[in-house]
């Protein structure tokens, strides 16, 4: 009886080593998923070539560090150059004013990194600019008006949240949209004028709480 029941167990035994040979054999006939694509890095670095805020336009250059295994935040520090329109252009023909904007931020992936990939983040915004400009005094004891050279400083607070939405080209190369809202919360413009009709030195006004803006088209590689 025990020599029977072995003999059924070693029968049984060979079959199913037979099944399972059987079955790993067809499982390796079987196509397999194609590995994913392996990520181009966690460092990405952006031209602006055209850029605008309430200033101005102008263009710009910013890095961005993703972070963790699925790169869902990442760590933005984009710089730009803006021109502004001069109301009145100078002596020697210039019309534009010029001022740099340091906007660092931070960037959350809610669906991760896709070909087609967006973001949401706020960024703080930092601006300043000096240049030559006029100013002007309105006399109306006899209704005349001095224009007085002088040096402009101005200098912005404020914050800024941005949507980007990112179409990747190629496994590095990115070509992007930004847009973005928020306040300005400093904004200050000092003249500095050795002249008789300013009265001192440096006059100083500031400007109240007031909304601003930004776009940027942007190209990027991703490293």
């Amino acid at each position: 009886m025990i020599r029977k029941t072995a003999l059924l167990l070693l029968l049984s035994g060979c079959l199913a080593q037979s099944a399972q040979a059987r079955l790993d054999d067809e499982a390796k006939e079987m196509p397999q998923p194609a590995a994913p694509e392996a990520d181009a890095g966690a460092n990405v670095v952006r031209i602006a070539p055209l850029t605008a805020m309430d200033i101005g336009y102008g263009f710009g250059l910013s890095y961005e560090r993703l972070l963790g295994s699925e790169q869902r935040v990442g760590l933005i520090f984009p710089v730009s150059m803006l021109l502004e329109k001069r109301p009145v252009p100078s002596d020697a023909g210039k019309t534009t004013n010029t001022y740099f904007y340091f906007t660092p931020g931070v960037k959350i992936y809610p669906f991760g990194q896709r070909r087609i990939t967006y973001a949401v983040g706020p960024s703080l915004m930092f601006g300043y600019g000096e240049n030559a400009d006029r100013f002007g005094y309105y006399f109306q004891n006899n209704g005349t008006t001095v224009q007085e050279d002088v040096l402009l400083r101005k200098f912005r607070l404020g914050f800024i949240v941005n949507n980007y939405l990112s179409f990747r080209v190629t496994r590095a190369l990115q070509i992007g949209f930004e847009g973005g809202i928020g306040m300005r919360y400093l904004d200050r413009e000092t003249f500095n004028s050795p002249g008789a009709y300013l009265g001192s030195e440096r006059v100083q006004f500031r400007n109240g709480f007031n909304i601003t803006g930004q776009f940027s088209m942007t190209l990027g590689l991703k490293f």
